[in-house]
C-alpha cells in the first residue's frame, strides 16, 4: 500500500511595519517568556559574531502541539530594503490530530485545514489562510514494507542513478553511510528515504518526549521530497495531483522502474527479451559494468570517462576544447541513460541483488502499486 500526503509546510506572510510592531507587543503580552529572540545556530554564531541571537527575529514554540512548530516574527534589512514577515513551520496533520507525528496529511483531509487554521490565526491576530504564501513543502509517500526488508531497500537505493548535484554536497556525503536512511541534499531539493519507525524512535530519544501511536510507524518506508524552489499561495498547493507528481518524478529519476534480480536472472531476461545480438551484448556489458563498479552512478562516471579518454586526441586538437568536452560528456550521459532505460523496459532494475541475498527477486516498491500523474 502507498499513501501520499504532506508532512510539513513552511509558510510566509508579508506584513506592514505597524503590523509588525503591534504583533510584537501582542505576542509578548499573550505568551510572555514563550515569545523571545531567536537563538542563532551554533555554526552561525561562531562565524558571524559573539551575539547568540538573530537580529530582529522573534520566535515561539507555544503552538507546536497544534501543528505550528515554529512561529517567527522577522524584520529583514538589506541594502535599500526593509521587509516585515510572519513565518510558520507548519505540520498540518497535528492541526487535525494532536500528537499524531506518525502520519501524513492525506488528500481527503485537505478540505478540513482552512477552518482549523483560521481558528488559531484569529486567536493570535494573524492573517487568515488565503493570505499566506508557501516557501517550502515536504511531501511524501508512505510505503508499506516488511520492517526487516526496509534496510535491504536502502542498500539497493544507494546503488541507484544518483545525480552529481546530490553527490557533490557535503550533507549527502555525511549521511550516505547511514543504514536506516538514504539522504540526498541539494540547494533546491532534498530527497530522503527512511525507516519511519526507527527514525521516530531516534527522534523520541533525542527530544526526550513520547510520541503517541509510534507503533503505527512500523513497516513503513517513507520517501520524502523537501522542495524549496516553490512559491505561490498556500491554498494552491493543497493539491493531490501536484504532490503525486513531485514525489513520483523523483522516485523514477533516482530508483527507476523494474524489479530487482540477481545477475544471472537479469542476463537471462535480457537474452530472452532482446532479439538483436548487438543490442543484447551492449546491455549485458552495461550490467557487467554496474556490477563491477557497485552502483549505477559509479558505472555512469566510468562510462563517461571512457568516452572522454577514447576521444582525448580529438579534444586536444579542438579550438573549443571545453565546449566540446561538455558536449561529449552530455552525449555520453544520454547514451548511458538510453541503455539503462532499455534494461528497465524489460522489467529489470539495473541495480542487482547480491549473490548471497536470500531471495531471487525483490519487487519494485512503486511499479503497479499506484497511479503516477
Amino acid at each position: 500500500m502507498v499513501n501520499v500526503g504532506i508532512d510539513t509546510m513552511y509558510i510566509i506572510c508579508p506584513i506592514s511595519k505597524s503590523e509588525f510592531s503591534k504583533l510584537k507587543v501582542h505576542l509578548n503580552e499573550a505568551l510572555g517568556e514563550k515569545f523571545h529572540p531567536e537563538r542563532k545556530h551554533k555554526q552561525d554564531s561562531e562565524k558571524q559574531s559573539k551575539d547568540k541571537y538573530l537580529k530582529n527575529t522573534f520566535i515561539t514554540y507555544a503552538y507546536a502541539k497544534q501543528g505550528f512548530r515554529k512561529i517567527r516574527l522577522r524584520k529583514v534589512e538589506r541594502k535599500g530594503y526593509t521587509g516585515y514577515f510572519l513565518e510558520i513551520q507548519f505540520h498540518p496533520k497535528l492541526l487535525l490530530e494532536s500528537g499524531n507525528y506518525v502520519h501524513l496529511l492525506f488528500p481527503n483531509e485537505f478540505g478540513l485545514i482552512e477552518d482549523r487554521f483560521n481558528y488559531y490565526m484569529s486567536e493570535l491576530s494573524f492573517p487568515l489562510f488565503n493570505e499566506w504564501n508557501i516557501m517550502r513543502i515536504d511531501v511524501a509517500w508512505d510505503i508499506t514494507v516488511q520492517q526487516d526488508m526496509i534496510i535491504n531497500y536502502m542498500l539497493l537505493f544507494k546503488k541507484s542513478n544518483i545525480s552529481d548535484f546530490f553527490l557533490s554536497t557535503e550533507k549527502t556525503q555525511k549521511y550516505f553511510p547511514e543504514t536506516n536512511s538514504f539522504y540526498l541534499y541539494s540547494k533546491e531539493i532534498t530527497i530522503n528515504f527512511y525507516d519511519r519507525y526507527t527514525t521516530l524512535l531516534e527522534k523520541e530519544q533525542k527530544e526526550r518526549k513520547e510520541f503517541s501511536n509510534i507503533e503505527a510507524g512500523k513497516n513503513t518506508l517513507r520517501l520524502e521530497v523537501q522542495y524549496r524552489k516553490i512559491s505561490g499561495k498556500l491554498s494552491e498547493h493543497l493539491n493531490e495531483q501536484f504532490i503525486r507528481f513531485l514525489v513520483s518524478s523523483w522516485y523514477y529519476k533516482i530508483v527507476g522502474p523494474g524489479d530487482y534480480y540477481k545477475k544471472k536472472r537479469c542476463s537471462e531476461l535480457i537474452c530472452k527479451g532482446v532479439r538483436s545480438n548487438k543490442k543484447r551484448l551492449r546491455l549485458l556489458r552495461l550490467l557487467d559494468l554496474i556490477e563491477h563498479k557497485g552502483s549505477i552512478f559509479e558505472a555512469k562516471a566510468f562510462f563517461i570517462c571512457k568516452v572522454l579518454n577514447a576521444n582525448e586526441a580529438e579534444l586536444k586538437k579542438s579550438m573549443n576544447r571545453e565546449s566540446d568536452r561538455k558536449k561529449m560528456i552530455e552525449k555520453a550521459g544520454k547514451e548511458f541513460s538510453k541503455q539503462l532505460n532499455e534494461i528497465r523496459t524489460l522489467g529489470i532494475n539495473p541495480v542487482m541483488l547480491p549473490e548471497d541475498f536470500p531471495a531471487e527477486r525483490v519487487d519494485n516498491l512503486i511499479d503497479n502499486k499506484m497511479t503516477v500523474f
